[in-house]
Protein backbone atom coordinates (compact mmCIF):
# COMPACT_ATOMS: atom_id res chain seq x y z
CA UNK A 1 0.00 0.00 0.00
CA UNK A 2 1.60 3.53 -1.27
CA UNK A 3 1.94 5.91 1.95
CA UNK A 4 -0.46 8.83 1.74
CA UNK A 5 1.14 12.44 1.28
CA UNK A 6 -0.09 13.87 4.62
CA UNK A 7 -1.65 17.31 5.26
CA UNK A 8 0.43 19.24 7.03
CA UNK A 9 -1.30 19.66 10.70
CA UNK A 10 -2.00 22.55 13.33
CA UNK A 11 0.07 22.46 16.53
CA UNK A 12 1.37 25.04 18.95
CA UNK A 13 4.92 25.25 18.68
CA UNK A 14 5.70 26.35 22.39
CA UNK A 15 3.30 23.48 23.57
CA UNK A 16 5.02 20.99 21.03
CA UNK A 17 8.77 21.83 22.51
CA UNK A 18 7.53 21.53 26.03
CA UNK A 19 6.57 17.74 25.06
CA UNK A 20 9.80 17.45 23.91
CA UNK A 21 11.13 18.65 27.19
CA UNK A 22 9.06 16.54 29.14
CA UNK A 23 9.37 13.05 26.74
CA UNK A 24 5.76 13.46 25.71
CA UNK A 25 6.19 14.08 21.55
CA UNK A 26 4.69 10.86 21.25
CA UNK A 27 1.19 11.27 23.00
CA UNK A 28 1.17 14.85 21.29
CA UNK A 29 1.49 13.68 17.67
CA UNK A 30 -1.36 11.39 18.35
CA UNK A 31 -2.98 14.08 19.78
CA UNK A 32 -2.75 16.71 17.22
CA UNK A 33 -3.19 14.40 14.47
CA UNK A 34 -6.71 13.12 16.55
CA UNK A 35 -7.54 16.93 16.63
CA UNK A 36 -7.17 17.43 12.81
CA UNK A 37 -9.22 14.29 12.08
CA UNK A 38 -11.72 15.61 14.48
CA UNK A 39 -11.54 19.29 13.35
CA UNK A 40 -12.30 17.94 9.68
CA UNK A 41 -15.35 15.42 10.99
CA UNK A 42 -17.91 17.28 13.53
CA UNK A 43 -15.65 19.10 16.08
CA UNK A 44 -17.05 17.00 18.96
CA UNK A 45 -13.52 15.24 20.49
CA UNK A 46 -14.79 12.32 19.64
CA UNK A 47 -12.62 10.12 17.78
CA UNK A 48 -12.53 6.27 16.48
CA UNK A 49 -9.47 4.47 17.73
CA UNK A 50 -10.09 2.89 14.46
CA UNK A 51 -9.82 5.79 12.30
CA UNK A 52 -6.98 7.11 14.19
CA UNK A 53 -4.99 3.96 13.09
CA UNK A 54 -6.31 3.95 9.64
CA UNK A 55 -4.26 7.19 9.65
CA UNK A 56 -1.05 6.46 10.97
CA UNK A 57 -0.76 4.16 8.81
CA UNK A 58 -1.61 5.97 5.86
CA UNK A 59 0.45 8.76 7.21
CA UNK A 60 3.14 6.01 7.40
CA UNK A 61 3.46 5.87 11.06
CA UNK A 62 4.55 2.46 11.69
CA UNK A 63 3.39 1.57 15.68
CA UNK A 64 2.83 -1.87 16.30
CA UNK A 65 -0.56 -2.66 18.29
CA UNK A 66 1.28 -3.42 21.71
CA UNK A 67 2.93 0.34 21.18
CA UNK A 68 0.05 2.06 20.12
CA UNK A 69 -2.17 1.05 23.19
CA UNK A 70 0.89 2.18 25.46
CA UNK A 71 1.14 5.47 23.73
CA UNK A 72 -2.38 5.76 24.08
CA UNK A 73 -2.72 4.54 28.13
CA UNK A 74 -0.09 7.03 29.08
CA UNK A 75 -1.62 9.91 27.48
CA UNK A 76 -5.05 9.56 29.45
CA UNK A 77 -6.12 12.01 31.46
CA UNK A 78 -3.43 14.26 30.02
CA UNK A 79 -4.59 14.54 25.67
CA UNK A 80 -7.71 12.19 25.88
CA UNK A 81 -10.06 10.01 27.60
CA UNK A 82 -10.94 6.77 26.17
CA UNK A 83 -13.28 3.65 26.33
CA UNK A 84 -12.72 0.73 24.64
CA UNK A 85 -13.70 1.96 20.86
CA UNK A 86 -13.13 6.14 21.51
CA UNK A 87 -10.99 8.60 22.24
CA UNK A 88 -12.54 11.59 24.25
CA UNK A 89 -9.53 14.29 22.76
CA UNK A 90 -8.94 17.05 25.93
CA UNK A 91 -8.90 20.86 24.69
CA UNK A 92 -5.51 22.90 24.08
CA UNK A 93 -6.57 24.57 26.96
CA UNK A 94 -6.45 21.72 28.99
CA UNK A 95 -3.26 20.02 27.59
CA UNK A 96 -1.79 23.73 28.20
CA UNK A 97 -2.35 23.97 32.03
CA UNK A 98 -1.68 20.14 33.06
CA UNK A 99 1.81 20.17 31.32
CA UNK A 100 2.76 23.38 32.21
CA UNK A 101 2.42 21.62 36.03
CA UNK A 102 4.10 19.14 34.90
CA UNK A 103 7.32 21.40 33.75
CA UNK A 104 6.82 23.08 36.93
CA UNK A 105 7.54 19.98 38.98
CA UNK A 106 10.08 18.61 36.69
CA UNK A 107 11.39 21.19 34.83
CA UNK A 108 11.12 24.67 34.85
CA UNK A 109 13.69 25.39 32.35
CA UNK A 110 10.98 23.86 30.03
CA UNK A 111 8.42 27.67 30.99
CA UNK A 112 10.76 30.45 29.70
CA UNK A 113 8.55 30.24 26.89
CA UNK A 114 4.82 29.41 27.56
CA UNK A 115 2.42 28.06 25.44
CA UNK A 116 -0.66 29.77 23.58
CA UNK A 117 1.00 30.87 20.45
CA UNK A 118 -0.08 31.13 17.06
CA UNK A 119 -0.29 27.43 15.10
CA UNK A 120 2.32 26.26 13.28
CA UNK A 121 1.84 23.81 10.40
CA UNK A 122 3.85 20.61 10.83
CA UNK A 123 3.71 17.72 8.52
CA UNK A 124 3.48 14.60 11.70
CA UNK A 125 5.04 11.87 9.45
CA UNK A 126 8.33 9.74 10.30
CA UNK A 127 9.98 8.61 13.70
CA UNK A 128 10.08 10.32 17.07
CA UNK A 129 13.07 11.83 16.35
CA UNK A 130 12.05 13.23 13.01
CA UNK A 131 8.90 14.42 14.40
CA UNK A 132 11.20 16.10 17.18
CA UNK A 133 13.15 17.71 14.64
CA UNK A 134 10.11 18.90 12.85
CA UNK A 135 8.50 20.45 16.16
CA UNK A 136 12.44 21.82 16.27
CA UNK A 137 12.42 23.73 13.26
CA UNK A 138 8.93 24.43 13.67
CA UNK A 139 9.66 26.36 16.85
CA UNK A 140 12.67 28.30 15.54
CA UNK A 141 10.65 29.59 12.65
CA UNK A 142 7.70 30.63 15.20
CA UNK A 143 10.36 32.69 16.89
CA UNK A 144 11.12 34.68 13.96
CA UNK A 145 14.57 32.92 12.68
CA UNK A 146 16.21 33.57 16.15
CA UNK A 147 20.15 34.39 17.05
CA UNK A 148 19.99 32.43 20.15
CA UNK A 149 22.90 30.45 22.20
CA UNK A 150 23.38 26.55 22.00
CA UNK A 151 23.19 26.59 25.73
CA UNK A 152 19.59 28.51 25.73
CA UNK A 153 18.36 25.64 23.04
CA UNK A 154 19.37 22.76 25.39
CA UNK A 155 17.78 24.09 28.55
CA UNK A 156 14.28 24.84 26.50
CA UNK A 157 14.80 21.46 24.83
CA UNK A 158 15.66 18.95 27.16
CA UNK A 159 17.95 17.74 24.95
CA UNK A 160 22.12 17.12 24.81
CA UNK A 161 24.00 19.72 21.97
CA UNK A 162 24.73 15.92 20.03
CA UNK A 163 20.83 15.49 19.58
CA UNK A 164 20.44 19.09 18.49
CA UNK A 165 22.92 19.11 16.18
CA UNK A 166 21.25 15.58 14.82
CA UNK A 167 17.98 16.73 14.18
CA UNK A 168 19.98 20.04 12.61
CA UNK A 169 22.00 17.99 10.03
CA UNK A 170 20.20 14.53 9.31
CA UNK A 171 16.42 15.77 10.32
CA UNK A 172 16.13 19.19 8.68
CA UNK A 173 18.34 19.23 5.41
CA UNK A 174 16.70 21.83 3.13
CA UNK A 175 14.68 23.03 5.70
CA UNK A 176 17.29 24.60 8.30
CA UNK A 177 20.04 26.98 7.84
CA UNK A 178 22.83 28.03 10.55
CA UNK A 179 24.23 30.98 9.84
CA UNK A 180 27.47 31.54 12.06
CA UNK A 181 27.71 35.35 13.94
CA UNK A 182 30.45 37.54 14.52
CA UNK A 183 30.59 40.78 16.59
CA UNK A 184 33.37 42.98 16.37
CA UNK A 185 34.21 46.29 17.78
CA UNK A 186 36.25 49.51 17.93
CA UNK A 187 36.18 50.52 21.52
CA UNK A 188 37.89 48.44 24.53
CA UNK A 189 35.61 50.27 27.09
CA UNK A 190 32.32 48.63 25.04
CA UNK A 191 33.69 45.27 24.94
CA UNK A 192 34.30 45.72 28.91
CA UNK A 193 30.83 46.09 29.34
CA UNK A 194 29.68 42.52 27.83
CA UNK A 195 32.72 40.75 29.01
CA UNK A 196 32.48 38.07 25.94
CA UNK A 197 34.49 34.87 26.14
CA UNK A 198 36.82 33.77 23.67
CA UNK A 199 37.79 37.53 22.74
CA UNK A 200 40.19 38.21 19.86
CA UNK A 201 41.89 40.69 17.76
CA UNK A 202 41.92 41.67 14.44
CA UNK A 203 44.07 43.78 11.98
CA UNK A 204 41.49 46.31 10.28
CA UNK A 205 42.77 48.37 7.17
CA UNK A 206 40.59 51.94 7.53
CA UNK A 207 39.93 54.93 5.61
CA UNK A 208 42.86 56.14 8.51
CA UNK A 209 45.20 53.23 8.29
CA UNK A 210 45.54 50.05 9.71
CA UNK A 211 43.58 49.34 13.23
CA UNK A 212 43.73 46.92 15.94
CA UNK A 213 39.74 45.78 16.65
CA UNK A 214 38.39 43.00 18.70
CA UNK A 215 36.15 40.45 17.94
CA UNK A 216 34.15 37.42 19.05
CA UNK A 217 32.04 34.99 18.44
CA UNK A 218 27.94 35.20 18.92
CA UNK A 219 25.02 32.86 19.07
CA UNK A 220 23.91 32.01 15.61
CA UNK A 221 21.36 32.32 13.79
CA UNK A 222 18.86 29.56 12.53
CA UNK A 223 16.69 30.63 9.51
CA UNK A 224 13.80 27.96 8.30
CA UNK A 225 11.78 27.63 5.19
CA UNK A 226 9.14 25.70 4.14
CA UNK A 227 7.50 26.22 6.92
CA UNK A 228 4.20 28.43 7.45
CA UNK A 229 2.42 29.98 10.14
CA UNK A 230 -1.54 29.17 10.30
CA UNK A 231 -3.70 31.95 9.59
CA UNK A 232 -5.36 32.75 12.62
CA UNK A 233 -4.81 32.95 16.43
CA UNK A 234 -7.75 30.44 17.20
CA UNK A 235 -7.82 29.87 21.59
CA UNK A 236 -4.27 30.90 21.62
CA UNK A 237 -4.98 33.87 23.31
CA UNK A 238 -7.47 32.65 25.77
CA UNK A 239 -4.55 29.74 26.29
CA UNK A 240 -1.98 32.10 27.08
CA UNK A 241 -3.73 33.80 29.64
CA UNK A 242 -5.09 31.06 31.40
CA UNK A 243 -1.34 30.13 31.03
CA UNK A 244 -0.36 33.17 32.87
CA UNK A 245 -2.32 32.93 35.74
CA UNK A 246 -1.56 29.35 36.29
CA UNK A 247 1.87 30.66 36.54
CA UNK A 248 0.92 33.87 38.73
CA UNK A 249 2.45 35.60 35.86
CA UNK A 250 1.17 38.87 33.81
CA UNK A 251 0.05 38.83 30.04
CA UNK A 252 3.17 38.63 27.95
CA UNK A 253 3.88 40.04 24.18
CA UNK A 254 2.82 37.30 21.81
CA UNK A 255 6.36 36.18 20.76
CA UNK A 256 6.86 36.10 24.96
CA UNK A 257 9.32 38.95 25.23
CA UNK A 258 9.67 42.30 26.52
CA UNK A 259 10.94 45.48 23.97
CA UNK A 260 14.00 45.39 26.54
CA UNK A 261 15.66 42.08 25.75
CA UNK A 262 15.74 43.49 22.34
CA UNK A 263 19.72 43.38 21.49
CA UNK A 264 19.99 43.03 17.67
CA UNK A 265 18.78 45.75 15.15
CA UNK A 266 19.10 45.51 11.70
CA UNK A 267 19.59 49.25 10.85
CA UNK A 268 20.59 51.81 12.52
CA UNK A 269 17.70 54.08 12.42
CA UNK A 270 15.73 51.57 14.93
CA UNK A 271 18.64 51.90 17.14
CA UNK A 272 18.59 55.60 17.30
CA UNK A 273 15.37 55.12 18.41
CA UNK A 274 15.48 52.51 21.04
CA UNK A 275 18.62 54.28 22.44
CA UNK A 276 17.04 57.11 23.31
CA UNK A 277 15.02 54.95 26.00
CA UNK A 278 17.11 51.75 26.83
CA UNK A 279 20.96 52.93 26.97
CA UNK A 280 23.24 49.69 26.55
CA UNK A 281 25.53 47.79 24.32
CA UNK A 282 23.43 46.65 21.50
CA UNK A 283 24.55 44.72 18.60
CA UNK A 284 24.24 46.67 14.90
CA UNK A 285 24.06 44.59 11.51
CA UNK A 286 26.98 45.29 9.24
CA UNK A 287 26.29 42.19 6.27
CA UNK A 288 27.97 39.22 5.68
CA UNK A 289 31.48 38.89 5.25
CA UNK A 290 33.84 37.39 2.68
CA UNK A 291 32.97 33.73 4.42
CA UNK A 292 29.45 34.46 4.49
CA UNK A 293 29.47 34.83 8.48
CA UNK A 294 26.88 37.17 9.83
CA UNK A 295 28.78 39.91 11.66
CA UNK A 296 27.54 42.69 14.15
CA UNK A 297 28.98 45.81 15.91
CA UNK A 298 28.74 46.35 19.46
CA UNK A 299 28.10 49.27 19.80
CA UNK A 300 26.60 51.86 22.55
CA UNK A 301 25.27 54.35 19.54
CA UNK A 302 23.37 54.28 16.72
CA UNK A 303 26.89 55.56 14.58
CA UNK A 304 28.97 52.65 13.38
CA UNK A 305 32.44 52.34 13.64
CA UNK A 306 33.62 49.59 11.87
CA UNK A 307 32.90 47.72 8.30
CA UNK A 308 31.66 44.21 7.65
CA UNK A 309 35.26 43.13 5.26
CA UNK A 310 37.70 45.61 6.49
CA UNK A 311 39.70 42.62 8.74
CA UNK A 312 43.05 42.50 6.41
CA UNK A 313 43.91 38.60 5.03
CA UNK A 314 44.99 36.28 7.70
CA UNK A 315 48.41 36.00 6.32
CA UNK A 316 48.97 39.66 6.04
CA UNK A 317 46.97 40.10 9.56
CA UNK A 318 49.97 37.44 11.15
CA UNK A 319 52.74 39.35 9.74
CA UNK A 320 51.74 42.79 11.32
CA UNK A 321 50.53 41.69 14.85
CA UNK A 322 54.29 40.10 14.68
CA UNK A 323 55.40 43.10 14.07
CA UNK A 324 53.62 44.70 17.05
CA UNK A 325 53.22 48.41 15.77
CA UNK A 326 49.12 48.48 16.10
CA UNK A 327 47.46 49.76 19.48
CA UNK A 328 43.49 49.40 20.37
CA UNK A 329 41.36 52.35 20.02
CA UNK A 330 40.43 54.21 23.34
Amino acid sequence: MATLKPPTIRADPELARISIGLHLASQLRLWVIGRHLNRDENGSGKLAKKHLKVTLKGFGIKYTRQHLRRLIKSGGGLFWNEDRHFLYLRSWLHVARELTQIALIENQDLLSNKAGVTDVLLSPIGTLEQWEATIYGGWLYHRDNPIIARETLEKLFNRTPETLRRWEQERLQGTLTIQKNYAQCAFTDTVGKVNPERLNSYVAKTNDGLKLRLIWQMPNTYKTKGIKEHQHRGQSKKVRKAVNIQLQQPANDWRGGSPVCKLYFEGSKNLKSFLKEHEGVYYLWRGRNRHKHGIYEATETAIWETQVNERVQFGTERRIKAEDRLRMSY
